[in-house]
């Protein structure tokens, strides 16, 4: 299968109109990596997984298209829709969390991927995700929220009111920054 991702120049900020979609990889084999525009004032990085063979390319492929998206230093929500993902092998976890805690991609997921949502089917297996996911959610900072839902609705849900917290949280801090 072909992959195509679509570069992005710094200059050309990505102040997305709701509902504005910009590709950064329409097929990797399993995955679709694009921003979209929110009416939240907030785009989101989506992570859409296919029921479809997991290869080292179609892996790569995506996880270069996600740090084309990280290097725009623009902050964003991230919707992993997991829903059709093949489980994926030790390999390619291996490989996912050694890009995750790459000496670029680490401080860049954790200064703009302000949200995190995670779309799982509501299986067995989706319960076991969301079971993992409440146990590093009360690990980590309350200052990023994250979440696993099961459908669209549940994600806008999510994504609209961690958006508003996160955004009001900000001017709240930029107030105080102000007044010393």
């Amino acid at each position: 299968m072909a992959t195509a991702a679509v570069q992005v120049q710094a200059d050309d900020h990505l102040q997305l109109a709701p509902d504005e979609v910009r590709s950064y990889l329409d097929d990797a084999g399993f995955a679709s990596v694009y921003l979209k525009g929110t009416e939240y004032g907030m785009p989101v990085m989506f992570l859409q997984a296919a029921d479809a063979e997991i290869t080292d390319q179609a892996l790569n492929t995506a996880l270069a298209s996600m740090g084309a998206v990280l290097r725009e230093k623009v902050d964003f929500a991230l919707c992993y829709d997991l829903r059709d993902l093949r489980t994926p092998s030790m390999h390619n976890s291996s490989t996912i969390i050694k890009w995750m805690n790459d000496d670029e991609m680490s401080p860049l997921l954790s200064q703009h991927a302000l949200v995190t949502c995670v779309m799982v089917q509501n299986s067995f297996a989706g319960m076991a995700v969301s079971g993992c996911t409440y146990v590093i959610q009360k690990l980590c900072s309350a200052a990023k929220p994250m979440a696993v839902v099961y459908t669209e609705e549940e994600r806008d849900n999510f994504l609209r009111e961690a958006i508003k917290q996160v955004k009001a949280r900000r001017a709240q801090d930029a107030t105080g920054e102000n007044k010393e």
